[in-house]
């Protein structure tokens, strides 16, 4: 039987969402960026395809949220593809043989989605976001940890599925509107009060 696991990076509050700056205050960016983990914490717990949670932060109080929600909370240092590397580590070696990493500020996340990519026919799944980014990425259980190395940032997607077939794994690019959209700028706020303009 698969053991599959979320694994949520979420970067220090104090730091969170410093290219909304030009519209919200510090206190918004806070407010804002824990209402998205929320939100993307809650949609992964109620997974059916996922069997278990883990937050990965430096943030004390996230990890408190995470812990009280029924996730588990790994206090990991470093940048974001190191912590997510030595969380993985940690996790395969508790037995877990499917990761899906999902970023911590989509707004239309849905369970349904997760499992899409959790259950998705390939050894690596990316969703990008709109720029470019990923936003999902499911990872198998051979090899070292992670399979391949995490690669988070710029252009990210590609450079995911690039080292996915140079080492030989089967990989699937998935196009999930619920996952695509993250918010980082003032622009993917404006793009989210469309979105939700159109839905309604």
């Amino acid at each position: 039987m698969t053991l599959r696991f979320a694994l949520i990076p979420v970067k220090e509050l104090s730091q969170a969402k410093a290219r909304l700056a030009p519209v919200l205050d510090a206190a918004g960016r806070r407010k804002l960026a824990l209402a998205l983990f929320r939100d993307v914490l809650a949609a992964a717990l109620a997974c059916p395809a996922i069997d278990g949670v883990a937050v990965v932060s430096r943030d004390a109080d996230v990890l408190s949220i995470a812990v009280e929600a029924g996730a588990q909370g790994l206090p990991e240092r470093g940048d974001l593809n190191e912590a997510l590397t030595s969380a993985a580590e940690k996790l395969r070696a508790r037995g877990v043989d499917r990761l899906v990493v999902l970023a911590a500020d989509l707004p239309l996340v849905t369970a349904e989605d997760i499992q899409a990519v959790a259950e998705a026919d390939a050894d690596v799944v990316v969703v990008p976001s709109t720029d470019g980014g990923t936003n999902a990425l499911a990872l198998p259980g051979e090899g070292p940890p992670g399979a391949i190395a995490f690669q988070f940032g710029p252009d990210s997607a590609q450079r995911h599925l690039k080292a996915a077939r140079e080492a030989g794994l089967r990989t699937l690019l998935l196009d999930l509107p619920g996952l695509g959209l993250d918010i980082d700028t003032p622009s993917d706020l404006e793009r989210l009060r469309e979105r939700r303009n159109a839905m309604s």
